[in-house]
């Protein structure tokens, strides 16, 4: 999302310069060029605004966090065999949401770990009173 954000940012640095050089060639009359001024600098608060909300659920150690998952799952099976009965448990409890003991088998429903990133605040890319 931020670099939309930075992407519309420039496009109306870009319309404010051509409406400044127009104005300034005679070409749009004064209340015109006020009108679209003042839209074109109410546009650029609300990107900027925006994009201070959007860096705002960064978190930069989200990659590190990542990486130590990945290595995680990809070492479980030696982890689980190393392990004692408390570190199975912790184990089970980190990757199952749900169990379920019957008297002949053991059902576990598995987290998806990377889930939580879907469930974040989501970005709106609009100001919300146009589409």
């Amino acid at each position: 999302m931020p670099k939309t954000h930075k992407k519309r940012q420039s496009e109306i640095a870009n319309q404010q310069e051509r409406l400044l050089n127009a104005y300034l060639a005679g070409t749009i009359e004064q209340e015109v060029f006020q009108e679209k001024v003042d839209t074109l600098k109410s546009e650029a608060e609300d990107v900027k605004e925006q994009l201070t909300e959007a860096t705002g659920f960064e978190q930069p150690n989200m990659a590190e966090k990542a990486l130590k998952l990945l290595k995680f799952s990809q070492n479980l099976a030696e982890i689980w065999n190393g392990s004692n009965s408390a570190q199975k448990r912790e184990i089970l409890e980190s990757i199952s949401l749900n169990r379920t003991v019957s008297d002949v088998s053991l059902y576990i429903a598995k987290r998806k770990p990377l889930n939580f990133l879907q469930n974040q605040a989501a970005v709106q890319s609009t100001r919300g009173d146009r589409t």
